[in-house]
């Protein structure tokens, strides 16, 4: 006869079971907080013909955009123009983002980057209907009014992708000029996103903002201020 062995699990390795199967049940995705730094004003170019003192700037929107290998695996994609060394810049971003309606596998010939909802998030004013992922803040009004350092969460990132050479995290301003017409500023840059900590430190602002011809920035500072290090592993 066989015995049959009665296996228990007391409250403490019930508790320790849940939280594994938790963790097991959350490895898709990691999240990833942007942690951003301010100059006092920004978003000033349309400003740039008053005095020094009244070049306060508009509100920012930013779109942080998590590009993967498969998007860029088509060929003759409009995607290509998102790898990892590509010179891609906001106004090319801004031209050319995914609109409500639009689906991934669209073949219309249109040459809109094609993206998952789910890969943009965006600091932004416009109301959700017009917007084609997901909000996770407001624009940004500069240091003075929002704080040198501000922090936004729920950027999520597929965890088996982190270390692919060909992933990228790439966070685009809308600086705009006069006209309204986006600026050609290239984006901060993280590639690939696992050689980061889970906290991704940018810096916005203007250079020379006193000048006749300041300019707008955004930059990866994750190696410099703010406390950011990238990761030696």
């Amino acid at each position: 006869m066989i015995e049959r062995k009665r296996f228990s699990v007391g409250r403490a390795g019930v508790w320790g079971v849940l939280a594994a199967l938790s963790t097991f049940g959350s490895v898709g995705c990691v999240s990833r907080t942007l942690i951003i730094g301010q100059d006092d004003h920004v978003n000033t170019d349309m400003h740039k013909h008053r005095p020094c003192d009244r070049r306060t700037g508009e509100p920012v929107e930013i779109t942080i955009v998590c590009v993967y290998g498969k998007d860029l695996d088509a060929d003759g994609s409009p995607n290509d123009e998102l790898g990892p060394k590509s010179n891609v810049t906001a106004r090319d971003w801004y031209e050319r983002r995914p609109q409500p309606g639009d689906r991934v596998d669209d073949e219309t010939g249109h040459n809109r980057f094609r993206l998952d909802k789910d890969q943009i998030y965006l600091l932004t004013n416009a109301p959700p209907e017009k917007i084609y992922g997901k909000i996770i803040g407001a624009a940004l009004r500069g240091g003075l009014i929002d704080g040198p350092k501000v922090s936004r969460k729920g950027v999520k990132f597929d965890s088996m992708a982190l270390h692919d050479g060909n992933a990228s995290i790439f966070v685009f301003p809308k600086f705009i000029d006069r006209d309204g017409s986006v600026l050609s500023v290239s984006p901060a840059r993280f590639n690939p996103p696992g050689d980061y900590d889970d906290e991704l430190y940018i810096k916005i602002g203007v250079n020379d903002a006193c000048s006749e011809n300041p300019q707008q920035y955004i930059s990866n500072i994750t190696r410099e201020g703010l406390g950011g290090g990238k990761k030696n592993d």
